[in-house]
């Protein structure tokens, strides 16, 4: 209801408008009357054509009347919204003199589009926290401590949605289909081997050159947007991994193991904050990173950058 009202009265003030848009595509002189507002400018906009723009005590655009250069009418921006009143000339209905009849105004509404705040990459670092080696003896215990500079995690946000909540786009959601790669790289001289129906460590030489366990899931974020002005926000939500992939892996020379019992669902809470698509986030897994009973506990954080493309 409250949406049908304002956009009648929208309708209104562009009727009001249009009937002197003739004036507008005449000559320079506009008319426009006093309105409760600080400041009201009127310029030039090249040629015979002007536009009109009011602003509040602020500073903040409330109103702009302004050509439009793709359909060669007026472009009109009230409250979030922008209509175009088309100012083209109907030949095809001219007499045989030549002579233009009145244009025909067509009526276009543009929303204003929610672009939300997920970035296409995203590159962070790993670490695992809550580790319980507690089904462990004590010499095989710690074999999960990583090489943190070295264990990286890259995201791809393939296919992003987004909308806003409120006409001022103050808050919004945001989510994607993406993929995702961990890397989990050991700092001891170990591999992973899965042994009477559990993941244990392995010595290895000191020669090889990295000892690493990998990942591979789909993910899809839910983000809760609190925006700043236009480009500052901050951003809460989930996200849910399906893992597809998991191996351990050796090199040089170069050995690889599938499946070292990891959890296939994975999920757990996301924060970040930034400018456009610049941003710092931050993960964190509230499951396991193996499954249950056949690892120690383990529950992955992830401290990145997403670095907007």
């Amino acid at each position: 209801m409250k949406k049908s009202l304002t956009l009648s009265l929208l309708l209104l003030s562009f009727i009001t408008i249009d009937s002197f848009a003739q004036n507008l595509y005449g000559g320079s002189a506009i008319l426009y009357k006093e309105a409760n507002l600080e400041e009201a400018n009127l310029e030039e906009a090249g040629g015979n054509q002007s536009a009109i723009m009011f602003q509040d005590q602020t500073g903040n655009q409330v109103l702009d009347v302004s050509p439009d250069p793709e359909s060669g009418g007026l472009s009109i921006s009230v409250a979030g919204y922008q209509l175009v009143l088309s100012g083209k000339n109907d030949k095809s209905n001219s007499d045989i003199a030549g002579e233009v009849k009145t244009p025909k105004t067509r009526v276009k509404i543009k929303r204003p589009r929610y672009k939300g705040h997920l970035s296409t990459l995203e590159m962070g670092f790993n670490e695992l926290t809550m580790l319980d080696y507690s089904a462990y003896p004590a010499n095989e215990q710690g074999f999960m401590e990583l090489n943190n500079g070295r264990s990286m995690q890259v995201a791809l946000n393939l296919f992003k949605v987004a909308g806003a909540l409120n006409r001022a786009q103050t808050l919004g959601v945001s989510s994607s289909l993406g993929i995702v790669w961990n890397d989990y790289v050991f700092m001891n001289d170990i591999t992973l081997e899965r042994r009477d129906g559990m993941v244990h460590p392995v010595d290895i030489a000191s020669t090889y050159k990295k000892t690493k366990l990998n990942t591979f899931a789909l993910r899809i974020p839910l983000l809760l947007d609190l925006n700043f002005g236009k480009k500052f926000f901050l951003s809460a939500g989930f996200y849910g991994d399906l893992v597809l992939g998991s191996h351990t892996k050796i090199k040089f020379p170069k050995e690889k193991v599938r499946n070292p019992y990891i959890n296939v669902f994975q999920a757990g809470g996301t924060v970040r904050g930034g400018y456009g698509n610049f941003y710092v986030y931050g993960n964190y897994s509230a499951t396991n990173l193996f499954k249950g009973g056949k690892g120690p506990g383990a529950q992955p954080i992830t401290i990145g950058l997403g670095l907007g493309l």
